[in-house]
């Protein structure tokens, strides 16, 4: 019994580029799942214990700001700031 070097689409591949081609698809495939959801946290949610004593206390700082030129970056300085 000889192996026929085609498969039945007509089209030879060797075992490992069989094996990238199907990783290749199942990366590509949860990487389009993974894309479509949305954030964990809203930009309003709470993201430490003292984000509400902070709020409460007119203290809060915003969360990102933006440049001369449009980019947000976030407000680390202000944000990580020791408040007297």
């Amino acid at each position: 019994m000889t192996h026929n070097a085609h498969t039945k689409s007509g089209v030879a591949l060797a075992p490992g580029a069989r094996l990238m081609l199907l990783l290749t698809l199942c990366l590509l495939a949860c990487s389009g799942l993974s894309a479509c959801k949305r954030s964990a946290l809203r930009p309003d949610d709470e993201r430490s214990q003292f984000t509400r004593y902070d709020r409460t206390r007119n203290e809060d700082s915003t969360p990102f700001i933006e440049d001369e030129f449009g980019r947000r970056t976030p407000n680390l300085r202000a944000r990580l700031l020791v408040k007297d």
